[in-house]
């Protein structure tokens, strides 16, 4: 067994790849992982980079390190460092109030100009979990046959379709349904919905989308070149897996990807092994 990329000549001598291949085999097998891909570095440069199992439901494509796929909340960290970057152009305070990038954007009882940017990015506004996100989900996702069922029960739960940042403002702001857990900077909750708010700041203080900013500020001057927030785009790029469920013992498959517009910078970036590699 031979990784597909193997670093310097002193670093295989410290390091059994071929037992860490084992072992990530063996930890994919228990969890019926239908794939994963592995890249590890030191301060040299990637060390180790392989991908294991398959990418499509027919078993016909296998992962490799350049596979594209969803990174989930690590998109958080990349929305959080382009705050910082239009901070240190001079653009972005982090401790500019939020009203000042959303006017409309208030918590219910709190001083509007309380509410920081800072605690966007560190989840401290005070807001507890909400169930904004997963409608947003259940009403712009394409979902197939085995999803339809869990689809519609949140649908007919849901108190809006959750299309656009200020549907969720508008929750937010009503106050209903939710208690706030303190002050703006008391208590750190994750919130998916910050990042959503943060993407949104990041628009309006960057002067164009954060979409776009991340791609001139971050994707291209780290040579990120499979790395995107844009389905469509990882689609034509090639090599993006296929997304798998458990049912009991039936393995679902979808390349239907969960839509929520207004969480772009939440959780909707879609990158490779590699490319997170040069981004830490």
């Amino acid at each position: 067994m031979i990784p597909q990329y193997a670093g310097r000549e002193e670093t295989a001598i410290r390091y059994d790849w071929n037992q860490y291949a084992d072992f990530v085999e063996k930890k994919l097998e228990d969890l019926r992982v239908p794939g994963a891909a592995v890249c590890i570095s030191d301060d040299s440069g990637i060390v180790f980079a392989r991908g294991f199992g398959y990418c499509d439901a027919e078993r016909t494509h296998s992962v490799s390190p350049d596979t594209i796929f969803g990174i989930a909340s690590m998109s958080k960290s990349i929305t959080c460092l382009a705050a910082a970057l239009l901070e240190n152009e001079g653009r972005l305070s982090l401790d500019d109030p939020v009203c000042k990038y959303l006017p409309s954007f208030r918590l219910p009882g709190v001083p509007r100009e309380s509410v920081l940017v800072r605690h966007l990015c560190e989840h401290r506004t005070g807001l507890p979990p909400l169930p904004t996100l997963m409608w947003s989900m259940a009403w712009n996702t394409k979902f197939q046959a085995w999803q339809a069922d869990m689809g519609e029960q949140i649908r007919s739960k849901s108190g809006s379709k959750v299309q656009t940042v200020d549907d969720i403002i508008a929750y937010i702001a009503e106050g209903k349904g939710y208690r706030l857990l303190g002050a703006p900077g008391e208590y750190m909750s994750y919130s998916n919905d910050g990042y959503a708010l943060l993407s949104s700041v990041i628009d309006v203080a960057a002067g164009e989308s954060l979409e776009s900013y991340v791609d001139r500020r971050i994707f291209e001057p780290l040579g990120m070149t499979r790395t995107t927030f844009d389905i469509d785009r990882a689609k034509a790029m090639g090599n993006i897996t296929s997304l798998f469920t458990w049912d009991g013992d039936t393995l679902h498959s979808t390349d239907d990807w969960d839509v929520a517009p207004p969480y772009r910078g939440c959780g909707w970036v879609k990158s490779t092994a590699t490319d997170m590699c040069r981004y830490y």
